[in-house]
């Protein structure tokens, strides 16, 4: 699954990440006890994140 990370600078992180769940990563996001998101070798604090979403293939 190919995910792209928009942080309050504007600049954008995509990532692709295998077997990612949407539903677990937001429940994880709205824990008051995570403070940082890691994105492969790199990371961000939940704080500087201004959104995410799914990419979306086309299959024509």
């Amino acid at each position: 699954m190919i995910i792209t990370f928009t942080l309050n600078t504007g600049m954008n992180i995509t990532a692709n990440i295998p077997d990612f769940n949407s539903e677990d990563f937001a429940n994880k996001l709205n824990n008051p006890q995570t403070l940082f998101i890691s994105v492969g070798n790199n990371g961000f604090q939940k704080h500087a994140l201004a959104g995410w979403h799914e990419e979306v293939k086309n299959e024509n």
